[in-house]
């Protein structure tokens, strides 16, 4: 009997010690919340509850502080309207809220540090969030999707906005980043339709890649004075955005940052700028004047390419390349003013500029790729450096209106298939460098 008795005690030890010990989850059989030890309090692992409307949740269950809200907690709850998360809430899990499809508004406690991945996302009738001034991370599509949510405010206490945080908020007009965010990740605003007005702090040193994509209603930008970085394609297809205001101390575009920004109509580069990447302006149609900084020794390839309404750009000496296709089908570009330091015309960079009448390439041009000029239609003189050591295939094919070149001996042998048939090419033996020649930019026509 006493060993019976004995197995039963040991068997009763085991069991008490496995439930208190293993971290599963508990619940006051009263209570509709199930949690699980977490630090010095609990943290919430599903609502088993029936509510309509308003959920309070409480700050202590069990006598111990909730602190953590678990991944899918309250997930696809379709009649929770409203939450109101306790004092002393630390940190909201990945998904912990998603597809609340009648969730209105949020309101998070002072304590609040870290809201999850998809905390929020799909939360279909979300119009209100107020943020607490301690939030030190927004996680990656927090609030996708949130289609309803008008307007927010993100603490300085941010040191960045997560991935996709706010991507395809259709109806978000207004965007306040306070003082101390440094970072806007990828695609945080893409998508947002609606976003008229963005306030930038002036910490902020980086805009990631398509991080206001696709905002079609934004008409302005004020960059603030710390930003280094603007990400590839980060403001492409913004179709509204008329003006932007760069300051100094921007060292790179990226890639596409303002491709299709079809109302863009003057562009004035800060000094600092060092990179201006690929397609950085690619289809601004509406872009009439460029003014481009000292600093840039590159204009990547299809930078201001299909910019047809562009008339004139001069650049800065530092430039050494013009990639390929630049420029091309720039329509009414009839005045360029290639730097003394420019080594390199790329492939098509001027392809179809039809207006072009007249160009002079500079000493220390070494060489012109293919297409780079073809189809100028109005281009009637090019005067050639002695510098030239080659001209791509067709560079200059196409263009009715030049009748006679001359180029320097150094290319003879290279630009046979350089000019259409019906042209001259005359070859100089001596050098003579074209800033000799009648200064055609001082003319009235180059004005």
């Amino acid at each position: 009997m006493k060993k019976s008795v004995s197995i039963l005690a040991t068997l009763f030890f085991a069991f008490v010690c496995t439930f208190l010990f293993s971290g599963a989850a508990f619940a006051d059989e009263n209570s509709p919340f199930q949690t699980a030890p977490y630090g010095d309090g609990v943290m919430i692992t599903k609502y088993d509850g029936d509510v309509s409307g308003t959920l309070v949740i409480p700050e202590k269950i069990d006598g111990k502080p909730v602190r953590c809200i678990d991944r899918k907690a309250f997930s696809s709850n379709k009649t929770l309207t409203g939450v109101v998360l306790p004092e002393g809430l630390r940190t909201i899990r990945k998904q912990a809220f998603n597809l609340c499809g009648s969730l209105k508004t949020v309101e998070f406690p002072k304590s609040m540090q870290t809201i999850g991945e998809s905390a929020f996302s799909f939360c279909d009738s979300l119009t209100s969030v107020k943020f607490s001034s301690g939030l030190r991370r927004l996680g990656n599509k927090a609030f996708f999707n949130c289609e309803l949510l008008v307007s927010v405010e993100l603490p300085g206490s941010l040191e960045s906005v997560g991935e996709s945080a706010f991507h395809s908020c259709k109806a978000l007009k207004n965007a306040k980043l306070l003082e101390g965010i440094q970072t806007i990740e990828k695609g945080a605003f893409g998508e947002c339709t609606a976003l008229v007005a963005v306030v930038f702090p002036k910490s902020l040193k980086e805009i990631g890649e398509q991080a206001f994509f696709g905002c079609s209603s934004l008409p302005r930008l004020d960059l603030p004075d710390g930003l280094q970085n603007v990400g590839a394609k980060s403001f492409a297809g913004c179709t509204l955005l008329q003006s932007v205001k760069f300051h100094e101390g921007l060292l790179s575009i990226g890639d596409g940052a303002f491709k299709e920004c079809t109302a863009l109509v003057d562009l004035k580069l800060p000094k600092s700028l060092q990179t201006l990447g690929n397609g950085a302006f690619d289809s601004c149609r509406s872009l009439k004047k460029v003014e481009l900084p000292d600093g840039l020794e590159t204009i990547g390839e299809s930078a201001f390419s299909g910019c047809s309404s562009l008339k004139a750009v001069v650049f800065p000496n530092n430039v050494k390349r013009i990639e390929a296709n630049a420029f091309d089908y720039c329509f009414f570009l009839d005045f360029v003013e290639f730097p003394e330091g420019l080594e390199t015309i790329g492939d098509k960079a001027f392809m179809g500029c039809d207006s072009f009448s007249r160009i002079i390439l500079p000493d220390g041009l070494e060489t012109i790729g293919k297409n780079a000029f073809f189809g100028c239609r109005k281009l009637s003189i090019v005067v050639f450096p002695d510098s030239l050591e080659s001209v791509g295939n067709l560079a200059f094919y196409n263009c009715p209106s030049l009748k006679s070149v001359e180029i320097p001996s150094s290319i003879s042998q290279k630009a046979h298939w350089a000019f259409s048939e019906d042209v001259q090419v005359n070859v100089r033996k001596v050098s003579r460098s074209p800033k000799s020649e009648t200064n055609i930019k001082a003319s009235p026509e180059w004005e």
